[in-house]
């Protein structure tokens, strides 16, 4: 096994170490199934690599959103179906609180719902014989269909303008810890990731859309030198999309979900100070929304504080970090 290898599994291998030390076993005790070899593989390439590993949610979760070769979307209210790029008679196994399906020993599919109810869906590319394309059918609203964003992500659009999903960009990596070069097609409402190995990818290749629709996890109203803030706790997804759909589709879920919860709330968040601040976090974003990708922070906030009045100067506005 390679050096870095070596290291991402001596550092995961820390990280459970010290989950189990505060106790944080599903159901307070740790579970040891006998599964087949390959499946544990499979699922560890996905815990050692993927970038959203520690969002994962707990094997009860996992389990409830599988269903034959389809995995489901909770995410924000909404409920999709995504067919996998497997046979509905694929094996089912369970490792690492992850479900694997898989049909021959060349490749498996591992799909992870995360703590916000989005899905991370993961090819793990077992030697050279595996498929390079894998195809993923949402069981989209009607009148939806997939469209590139920019960056490399996709969108569909609800017939009312809102997003029915976001897809974030794709990545492949191989065992020595190389990007591997990975693209979409769509059509419809099927998306393909494309997985480009080459003579000098080491296997085991792991690549992964992810599929997600709430942008806002949760808010909280305060106050700030006397008058009414809000704080706004975004989902990873926020760090994926272009700064664009951040600003629209983001501020459009907020307020919705702020009026649901309270009409004078919803009022108060409808003045201008706070769509400014909120434009401003969007479009700062790609060091704002990073710091959680990468683990800075891993579920960052939004301050939006009605104080702080309206800006004029768009350039004092970013200096400021949205703080003017």
């Amino acid at each position: 096994m390679n050096t870095q290898s070596v290291g991402v599994r001596r550092r995961r291998d820390q990280m459970v170490l010290v989950a189990i030390s505060l106790g944080a076993m599903i159901g307070g005790a740790t579970v040891v199934p006998a599964y087949a070899d390959d499946a544990v593989s499979d699922a560890e390439h996905v815990t050692d690599v993927s970038p959203v590993a520690e969002r994962f949610d707990d094997l009860s979760a996992q389990k409830a959103a599988v269903n034959g070769n389809t995995v489901s979307l909770d995410d924000g209210g909404t409920d999709l179906t995504v067919e996998l790029p497997v046979a509905e008679s694929a094996d089912s196994s369970l490792a690492e609180n992850l479900v694997s399906l898989s049909v021959d020993e060349s490749y498996s599919v591992v799909p992870a719902v995360l703590d916000d109810g989005s899905v991370a869906i993961h090819s793990v590319l077992n030697d050279s014989s595996a498929p390079t394309t894998y195809d993923y059918t949402i069981d989209l609203p009607e009148g939806a269909a997939l469209e590139p964003l920019e960056g490399g992500g996709a969108v569909a659009y609800n017939l009312d303008g809102s997003p029915a999903v976001f897809v974030a960009p794709p990545w492949a990596t191989d065992a020595n810890g190389e990007a591997v070069e990975t693209h979409y097609t769509m059509q419809g409402n099927t998306i393909t990731q494309h997985v480009g190995v080459t003579k000098d990818s080491a296997f085991p290749v792991v690549a992964d859309p992810w599929l997600g629709v709430d942008l806002i996890s949760k808010f909280k109203w305060w106050t700030y030198k006397g008058k009414p803030a809000i704080s706004v706790s975004v989902t990873p997804m926020m760090a994926a999309i272009n700064s664009h759909d951040a600003d629209w589709a983001g501020w459009s879920e907020l307020l919705n979900k702020v009026t649901k919860s309270s009409k004078s709330k919803g009022t108060e968040l409808r003045k201008v100070t706070y769509r400014q601040q909120w434009l401003c976090h969007a479009w700062g974003k790609a060091l704002i929304g990073v710091g959680g990708w990468l683990g800075v922070d891993k579920k960052p906030t939004w301050d939006l504080e009605s104080s702080r009045g309206t800006s004029k100067d768009p350039v004092k506005a970013v200096t400021s970090k949205c703080s003017w």
